[in-house]
């Protein structure tokens, strides 16, 4: 039997995951704040192909492996592309019920493959890696010895969304230290934006699942009417708090009010409900645990300084023949 060195690692998301330990260790291992494969015995290595199928018997002979597998150790996608699909293909055959393969990933492994590379391993179960970001700031990127530029990142980041890969990322907070505290938020905050996030609706239950605070913040269509229903709110924690700022009618308000009395839900904030003002006998009301106000949470005077902003643009842009910015999708429904 094959033995996995410890400790090793997995995201939080993949508790129900078999782990397959194809790599020891991180092939990087040079970030200031990362304690994780420091030991003698995590050094950085690959596992011959045998051991990797040895322990993929020894799991399904034990009924170990499941629909999800998650690859590790702290970089995964730095095997060879040939290497990683022969792995897939094992896994397939042995396991007919593999829906999902993951693994952890650095901005470095992305941009040596090519999309064609990241395409062939999305064909054959790649469905996401995790990818810690940390700041979008240089400075503190080259302070923290994380190998990767902010340009770096969202070139990867594009790569991977081209081939079809999900882009699980982790920013930490308070990693500028007080001195870039406001270069490092403002800089990631960027980098969020420019990587043009997606999170597809087939995770929403984990989402909430894992959420200590839920806001909604989404237009109200035909696809989002009534999508935080019963079930979904029973998802949530019981520590756990909802907010909606954005329109009423994507939370089952009767089935949020009987959460938080229930003690199912810590509480929630609502600024924008279906029927505005919200009606006297909506159980909303008797709950002391619930904040609610007149659907106003936009009004500051950024809000009125950005739309003066929107408008004198769209007007030198008119002026001047150009695409205007921020055009409502009629058809998209905001």
């Amino acid at each position: 039997m094959i033995e996995y060195v410890t400790p090793f690692f997995r995201p939080p998301s993949e508790h129900k995951s078999f782990i397959l330990q194809a790599t020891i260790g991180c092939s990087h291992n040079n970030c200031t704040y990362c304690a994780m494969y420091r030991k003698e015995e995590q050094k950085f290595r690959i596992r011959p192909m045998d051991e990797i199928k040895q322990i993929i018997d020894n799991a399904s002979s034990k009924g170990l492996l499941n629909n999800r597998i998650f690859i590790s150790d702290g970089n995964a996608l730095v095997l060879s592309t040939s290497k990683l699909v022969e792995i897939m293909d094992y896994l397939h055959m042995v396991n007919k019920g593999l829906e999902r393969i993951t693994m952890y990933a650095n901005v470095g492994d992305i941009l040596r493959k090519s999309i064609e590379d990241l395409k062939e391993l999305k064909n054959n179960g790649l469905e996401m890696v995790y990818i810690g970001f940390e700041s979008g700031d240089d400075i503190v990127l080259k302070k923290i010895k994380k190998g990767a530029s902010f340009t770096e990142t969202v070139e990867a980041s594009k790569k991977l969304k081209e081939a079809g890969i999900m882009n699980s990322a982790m920013v930490l907070l308070g990693i500028g230290g007080v001195e870039r505290s406001n270069e490092h938020a403002a800089a990631t905050g960027k980098l969020l934006t420019d990587t043009d996030p997606e999170l597809g609706l087939d995770r929403l239950d984990e989402l909430m699942q894992i959420s200590d605070w839920f806001v909604v913040a989404a237009p109200l269509t035909a696809e989002s009417r009534g999508l935080i229903d019963a079930r979904r709110i029973g998802l949530m924690k019981p520590s756990a708090r909802l907010f909606v700022i954005s329109r009423g009618g994507i939370v089952d308000e009767d089935a949020l009010a009987a959460a938080v009395r229930d003690g199912k839900l810590a509480g929630a904030g609502i600024d924008a409900t279906e029927i505005e003002p919200l009606p006297k006998e909506s159980p909303l009301w008797g709950l002391d645990n619930v904040v609610i106000s007149p659907h106003a949470s936009a009004l500051t005077p950024e809000m009125y300084e950005g739309r003066r902003y929107a408008f004198r643009e769209n007007m030198r842009r008119f002026v001047n023949n150009e695409p205007f910015i921020y055009v409502c999708d009629k058809r998209a429904g905001f």
